[in-house]
């Protein structure tokens, strides 16, 4: 008979809002393509992704959200790579869970009003994965169980321990979607391998698979609710569009099959289980579809169609508590479009919405788990509780507070397993393990009940978010009457060994284009439009690598193809009277020279490195190389001193790590492996030489990575920052730990703020620009114009420009001196030793600090603290704090005074009034 039944929900009519109901202004752009939808909502927020450099951003806002937003949003920084995937939790509105290209999880705690401004440290980040996260999916049954996908591996996790507790191998293939059946015990998956397959998560077993759709491009999957079936979408291997249902008890046989059209798009299902509605709409399309679903034949069937005015980006499904009930609101589909978000609702018609329609809106899945997350993992099942959508019954959504969860743990106390009572469901996830839990340690006594100790609730600490004091770091150019224009013959093929452009206080050095290895000598003191000739410097080789003398401003050591090591002295103070002269010439290497470094603090300590596979550190002064530190067997792709002077670090193209103390032998003292890709990395000493830096790429993908120097065996952290053929330079400042990243022929920077503990790297406002650079170069400290809170300065060289470029951090009391940022700095222009000294063994006293406070501006940590403004409260809250008595005499003197009487009389009474008898006259 059930063919017979006629759902309540076949006649609901779409409802496309006006221009002013939407959300616009944004710049969602051409999203890369991704197994998530790009859009998903919970009751309170909604979530999307947004145009950005790596595509590693997302927008949240308010779920009821409209109108025109400006192109500074507040902005959720999530990832170092593309975000490919998040989920709300659905047992916290404004709990969020990210994954991304980078191999990263992270757990976001979402302010109640959200983002008021930009949001880059996470609640928690999980595990590092070997590969990109394609697929996330929270348990709807189940507290803080958490699912994804990594290539062709199932992963659960426990998000309020962070601890990665299943792992589900079987897929012999790449996983494109994933989807919990309601009551959280099993999964439905679809892979490259055009299998569909049915998975227990806790048994570690795949259950049932068949076969799936010819595309392998992507597939999506869907499970009905409670019920029995699964939906999937995919498509022929001609792209025709298709849709099929299984009913898991017999896999092998499709219950239904439906074809669509031909088109690139996947068809993304949509599923609320409360009503039966099924949403199917494709990326790159513009329409959405909606059909009625049914446990018999035909199993759906489509109700309507609508189309849109713009193409989908992703769509996504608002949760029920956030519906306009009584406007009889059954749906809302969120559409993404190019420039915002458009909230496509679906009603059912009705006579009159004075009422609340309790036939279309049967109570739904609120915010009480059914069971915790110990109970899941021990293989227990509950039911969700449901909540009435009633506005009468049902309570406004909100952040859950911590004092709601400890009554509720209060009223039902934990117990042992052994007794027959239902164990109390835990509070919200701390994401901190206590040291008890973190051992693996439990609690006992002799008859089995935990001490009184373990039966007490006990708060957990929430894990401390870092805040970086240069998450807003400002880096802009500076005005274009500080540019040199016109710049001519830049050369762009210098070794990926070489920064390729280098400033001091006084001059800058641009190689040139063409033979004899000429390097442009300008005077960084006079911006200006660059005639067409140039004082240069020539080294009669082509140039492999230079770099100013750190305690000379006018020698500059140049390496070239011919093995040799020109030093040069720029006599001169202005560009026009500009002349170079040789003051040394180091031969000593027998194949092409790499690179070459100064030494920190001694002078006329230089290092190179050779296509010889040698390093060697020269004494200037007497013009012979001292030391040959050997041990290469490979390309030398970079080599750094540590900042005291005694260590050297190189990579090598042969995947190694090595360490060396040149004074004491010329053999590494530490070697390991580690692969940073064959096309060039670089190394660098960060954090007072206790850890050490690599940036390098890994199957095209930059990477940073950070080891401690007492133990290179493994890294101690790990971030991508996006796909690209060059790999990111990265320049670090030892007074703010931020460290600068940027590539030849890119346009955009990022920057990181470099930390010895977890999170260990901190993202912060990066750079972009409309044109291509070829390089940078930082200024000393003292170059900073404190008083603006510059932090850093830079010139950043184009092909045509060299253009200065200010990094400041946005303060509202300039007028002191921000002390919190200008730690003293080291005068890294002083040596401490000469050459001689070093080599004897000599470390020298070190380098003095130098404050860099400006005479008479005070210190902001002296300014004394003013206390909170007295609280302003608002009419509503005074009218609050008064009795009944009070407002009433205050409303009767109100009245009294507006309708109080006029002691004068009116014109009316002083006229002369008629007699009776004159009106018969």
């Amino acid at each position: 008979m059930s063919r017979f039944k006629v759902s309540k929900f076949r006649n609901a009519k779409e409802k496309i809002p006006h221009l002013e109901s939407r959300i616009t202004g944004l710049r969602v752009g051409s999203l890369p393509f991704s197994h998530g939808n790009h859009i998903k909502a919970s009751a309170a927020l909604m979530a999307f992704n947004v145009e950005s450099g790596n595509n590693g951003n997302l927008a949240v806002l308010p779920v009821g959200e409209k109108g025109r937003k400006a192109m500074s949003l507040p902005l959720l920084h999530a990832h170092s790579g593309m975000v490919t995937d998040f989920d709300f939790s659905p047992f916290d509105d404004f709990q969020l869970a990210t994954s991304s290209q980078d191999g990263l999880i992270r757990i976001w705690d979402i302010p109640e009003d959200g983002l008021t401004e930009n949001l880059s440290t996470p609640l928690l980040s999980l595990q590092q994965q070997s590969g990109p996260v394609e697929v996330l999916s929270y348990n709807p049954s189940a507290d803080s169980v958490l699912a994804a996908t990594t290539k062709n591996t199932i992963k659960i996790f426990d998000v309020a321990t962070g601890t990665e507790n299943l792992i589900i191998e079987g897929h012999s293939d790449t996983i494109q979607s994933l989807s919990w059946k309601q009551d959280g015990c099993q999964l439905v998956t679809s892979s490259k391998d055009k299998t569909i397959r049915i998975v227990d998560p806790r048994q570690k077993t795949i259950t049932a698979e068949t076969n799936g759709h010819e595309n392998v491009k992507d597939s999506r999957v869907c499970w009905i609710g409670d019920s029995d079936y699964v939906l999937t979408t995919g498509a022929t291997k001609s792209r025709m569009r298709q849709a099929f249902c299984f009913d898991v008890r017999n896999l092998k046989q499709k219950v239904k099959s439906e074809e669509f059209d031909t088109s690139s798009g996947i068809l993304i299902p949509l599923f609320d289980p409360d009503t039966n509605m099924l949403f199917l709409a494709g990326k790159g399309d513009t329409s959405i579809r909606f059909y009625d679903v049914t446990e018999s034949t035909p199993f759906f069937k489509e109700c309507s169609k609508v189309v849109c005015q713009s193409q989908h980006k992703g769509v996504g499904l608002v949760r029920k508590r956030a519906l306009d009930v009584m406007g009889c609101e059954v749906n809302r589909v969120l559409q993404l479009t190019q420039e915002g978000v458009v909230p496509v609702s679906y009603e059912v018609p009705r006579k009159s919405h004075r009422d609340f329609q309790p036939e279309l809106f049967p109570d739904t899945r609120g915010s009480v788990p059914g069971v915790t997350t110990t109970e899941w993992f021990d293989c227990k099942d509950g039911e969700v509780q449901r909540v009435s959508l009633n506005p009468s019954m049902s309570k406004p959504v909100s952040k859950k507070r911590s004092e709601d969860t400890a009554v509720k743990e209060k009223k039902e106390p934990r117990v042992p397993e052994s007794s027959n009572q239902k164990p109390a469901k835990p509070s919200k996830p701390s994401f901190q393990q206590s040291p008890s839990q973190a051992n693996g340690t439990t609690y006992s006594s002799s008859n089995g009940a935990p001490p009184a100790a373990a039966a007490a609730v006990v708060k957990k600490p929430i894990l401390k978010r870092f805040t970086s004091k240069f998450r807003h770091i400002n880096v802009v150019p500076m005005h274009r009457s500080l540019h040199f224009t016109s710049l001519k013959r830049a050369s762009i093929s210098t070794l990926s060994e070489s920064d390729g452009f280098h400033v001091n206080k006084k001059w800058g050095a641009v190689p040139m284009t063409g033979p004899g290895g000429n390097i442009q000598i300008i005077d960084m003191n006079n911006p200006c439009k660059l005639p067409e000739s140039v004082s240069s410097v020539q080294n009669g080789s082509d140039v492999t690598d230079f770099g100013w003398d750190p305690f000379d401003d006018s020698r500059l050591a140049v390496s070239c193809m011919n093995c040799k090591i020109m030093v040069w002295r720029i006599q001169g103070e202005t560009q026009g009277d500009v002349t170079p002269l040789i003051e040394k010439e180091l031969i000593g290497h027998n194949d092409r020279i790499y690179l070459l470094k100064f030494h920190p603090s001694a002078r006329d300590v230089l290092l190179t490195a050779s296509q010889d596979l040698t390093v060697k550190i020269w004494n200037i002064a007497s013009g012979q190389a001292e030391i040959t530190l050997d041990g290469h067997t490979d390309q030398i792709f970079s080599a750094a001193w540590s900042p005291d002077g005694k260590q050297v670090a190189t990579l090598c193209k042969d995947g190694k790590l090595r360490l060396y103390e040149p004074r004491v032998s010329t053999s590494p003292i530490q070697e390991h492996a580690f692969v940073s890709g064959n096309k060039g990395a670089r190394i660098l000493y960060v954090l007072n030489g206790s850890h050490i830096i690599v940036s390098g790429q890994s199957m095209s993908v930059r990477c940073v990575t950070l080891f401690k120097v007492s133990d290179l065996t493994k890294p101690v952290d790990r971030v991508e920052l996006g796909t690209s053929p060059a790999f990111l330079i990265p320049y670090y400042d030892e007074e703010t730990n931020v460290l600068f990243l940027s590539g030849k022929g890119d346009s955009v920077a990022s920057l990181l703020e470099v930390l010895p503990v977890h999170p260990y790297f901190a993202e912060l406002t990066g750079f972009s620009s409309k044109s291509t650079h070829q390089a940078f170069s930082f200024f000393p400290k003292t170059m900073c114009a404190v008083k603006d809170v510059e932090v850093m300065r830079a010139m950043r060289q184009t092909m045509t420009t060299i253009e200065p470029i200010t990094f400041t951090v946005p303060r509202v009391k300039k007028e002191y001196f921000q002390d919190d940022l200008f730690p003293e700095t080291r005068a890294s222009w002083e040596s401490s030793l000469d050459s001689s000294a070093w080599f004897n063994g000599q470390d020298g006293n070190p380098q003095r600090r130098v404050s860099l406070q400006p005479e008479g501006m005070k210190p902001l940590s002296e300014v004394p603290k003013v206390n909170a403004p007295p609280k302003k409260y608002t009419s509503q809250e005074i009218l609050e704090m008064k009795t009944e008595d009070e407002k009433k005499e205050e409303l009767v003197n109100a009245m009294t005074n507006v309708l109080s009487l006029n002691a004068n009389p009116l014109p009316q009474d002083e006229m002369e009034g008629v007699d009776d008898d004159e009106w018969d006259d």
